[in-house]
């Protein structure tokens, strides 16, 4: 009986832990074309260019070049609409800053327009990846990467797709399955 239990118990588990979902970014196919403000989609996702912000290393640039693996920022703001994607968890990307430390920024921003989250380079001349997480996972409206000068090779963004009503309903489960166990 003891096998039983355990063996449901490692079901629920593993069904918790094989739910998460990766949307991957890479940056790969971006029309050469491509203007500041120009929306370009990659896996559902609209992206643009746009020009820096007070929250960046200088303010009103949009100066960028389109590579064959990776897009260079000197300086830019790429814009990542995320207010489709629904269950956030953490965001990774892959730069290659050329500028300084603190000079490649990323900016998670909320709804309200309001930054929740950012994190910036700590080294320059190698690949490093900025990681900025969603602890609440709350919807969000976009995730804003800027830099002086810096290469961006990609973005993950890591999805939480178990909705709690869905561990409410394992909960429930458990508790009817060992109940009734308890009972015989």
């Amino acid at each position: 009986m003891k096998n039983i239990i355990l063996s449901f118990m490692l079901l629920i588990g593993s069904s918790i832990t094989t739910n998460a979902q990766n949307i991957r970014l890479t940056l790969d196919n971006i029309s050469t074309d491509i203007s500041c403000n120009d929306i370009w989609i990659e896996e559902g996702i609209n992206l643009s260019l746009e020009s820096t912000t007070t929250e960046d290393c200088s303010t009103g640039s949009c100066f960028f070049e389109i590579e064959t693996t990776y897009l260079w920022l000197f300086p830019s703001r790429l814009s990542i609409d995320l207010s489709s994607v629904q269950n956030i968890e953490r965001l990774e990307i892959d730069i290659i800053d050329a500028c300084g430390p603190d000079c490649t920024l990323a900016f998670l921003v909320n709804l309200d327009g309001e930054t929740i989250e950012s994190t910036y380079n700590t080294i320059s001349g190698s690949p490093e990846t900025l990681i900025i997480e969603n602890p609440t996972e709350s919807m969000l409206s976009k995730l804003a990467i800027s830099s002086c000068e810096g290469q961006i090779h990609e973005i993950r963004i890591y999805q939480n797709i178990l909705s709690n009503d869905l561990v409410e309903l394992d909960k429930k489960t458990l508790n009817m399955y060992t109940t009734h166990q308890m009972t015989y």
